[in-house]
């Protein structure tokens, strides 16, 4: 029988020893994985290609330009006011009765708010000065439209208060008539209040021109009454008001507008240039009277003897 001798290829053999190899370092042969298939027919994509690099397009670059200045609204021209001229007030100059016209007091030269009050008569009343701890202050010389200051005897003055445009409640205290006052109520057609005399002066006013309108009670005339005080004598102690005086003016019928002959002159600024004074003094032999000038108010005040 013809037996058949295998005799391994030297490469079938290398292959079996590698294998063996293999089994006794890996131990178990691990479990093949599938691997898909790629089904016949399937396109493989290929990267085709390319000549050259596509550019693209870079933006030219936009100028960005500030926004454009926003124009200011047109300005307004503020109107400069123009400077109004103002008129400069005349001088007023008061010379003669019509000067006044029938608003302004023909006593003072000033203004009155009642023209009604230049409508009736003036009243002139004799007021004491003297002692000064009985007589000072005196009741209503400040409504006096004009005062009078005179020597009575030595050292010693006294007032003749002329009351127009404003009243006096009271007024006082009321003295005896000098012979200054057979001038001062023909001065200004006035009426003329006081309160005794010496016989010769009293018999002077007796027959003066304007007796009817003399209030006194030299004459029995009421109108007054007294405000007394202890240490006070009793011929300081006589008051009486102007509302009370001008009704008895009335029973007689003398209330009535004054018939001034003259007028007094005034005029708001100087006529000549002088010099500003701020205190006037006037000694009357015991009597010391300074008048002090007030900037605030424009007026001077009176100090009589070191006392306001």
């Amino acid at each position: 029988m013809n037996k058949i001798r295998f005799i391994p290829h030297p490469s079938s053999l290398l292959i079996l020893f590698l294998v063996l190899i293999l089994a006794a370092c890996g131990g178990k042969m691990p479990t093949p994985t599938a691997t898909s298939v790629r089904p016949a027919n399937t396109a493989v994509p290929v990267a085709q290609a390319t000549d050259s690099p596509t550019e693209t397009a870079v933006p030219n670059p936009t100028a960005t330009l500030p926004p454009p200045p926003t124009a200011p609204p047109p300005s307004t021209a503020t109107p400069i006011p123009t400077p109004t001229a103002t008129a400069t007030p005349e001088p007023v100059t008061l010379l003669t009765l019509a000067d006044f016209g029938d608003n302004r007091n023909p006593l003072t030269g000033e203004l009155v708010p009642d023209p009604s009050v230049l409508q009736r008569r003036p009243i002139a009343v004799k007021l004491s000065n003297s002692p000064p701890e009985y007589t000072r202050p005196q009741a209503g010389l400040n409504q006096a439209d004009l005062v009078f200051e005179h020597v009575t005897e030595g050292p010693i003055t006294r007032f003749t208060a002329v009351f127009y445009s404003q009243d006096a409640d009271p007024v006082g205290p009321i003295r005896s008539g000098r012979l200054i006052d057979l001038e001062i109520p023909l001065m200004y057609d006035a009426a003329f209040a006081y309160s005794g005399s010496a016989g010769p002066v009293r018999l002077m006013f007796r027959e003066s021109d304007f007796f009817e309108r003399i209030i006194s009670p030299d004459f029995a005339h009421g109108g007054f009454y007294r405000i007394e005080a202890p240490d006070r004598a009793v011929e300081h102690t006589l008051f009486s008001d102007t509302p009370t005086l001008r009704y008895l003016l009335d029973l007689r019928e003398q209330n009535t507008p004054p018939q001034f002959v003259n007028s007094m002159t005034f005029r708001d600024t100087p006529l000549f240039p002088g010099e500003p004074v701020s205190q006037l003094e006037l000694d009357y032999g015991g009597t010391y009277v300074t008048w002090f000038y007030n900037v605030g108010n424009g007026r001077y005040t009176r100090w009589t003897d070191g006392e306001p």
